[in-house]
């Protein structure tokens, strides 16, 4: 199987309890999130489909600029899942200036930030 993709799909699962709809042995992953999911692909396929190239989030010195929010009640709990899944904190927690708790990290694919709603 792809580490990227099962990466991906497994700190998510770890840190939120996504079930993951789909692995494929080449490098790619689905979560299901409802009517819709959230995907994952490996470097793999990466290369496959971006023949022209492409900045891969894992080997870049810095964080890519995106962002994949997931929203949870308990933020500091699902950021210890992910790091312990293998994620790495970006920085310490804060509050945004609207009142919200972010804990972003890091892992293979993308840079990720947890927020409490409300």
């Amino acid at each position: 199987m792809g580490t990227a993709s099962v990466d991906a799909t497994g700190v998510r699962r770890a840190a939120f309890g996504i079930p993951t709809r789909f692995v494929h042995e080449a490098d790619y992953g689905e979560l299901e999130t409802g009517q819709t999911s959230l995907d994952f692909a490996g470097h793999h396929m990466g290369a496959d489909n971006l023949p022209a190239g492409y900045v891969a989030a894992d080997t870049a010195h810095s964080p890519l600029g995106i962002e994949i929010a997931l929203v949870t009640e308990q933020v500091a709990e699902a950021h210890a899942r992910a790091v312990n899944a293998g994620a790495t904190s970006i920085k310490e927690p804060s509050v945004k200036p609207w009142g919200r708790p972010t804990l972003p990290w890091r892992e293979t694919m993308f840079h990720h930030s947890w927020r409490k709603m409300g």
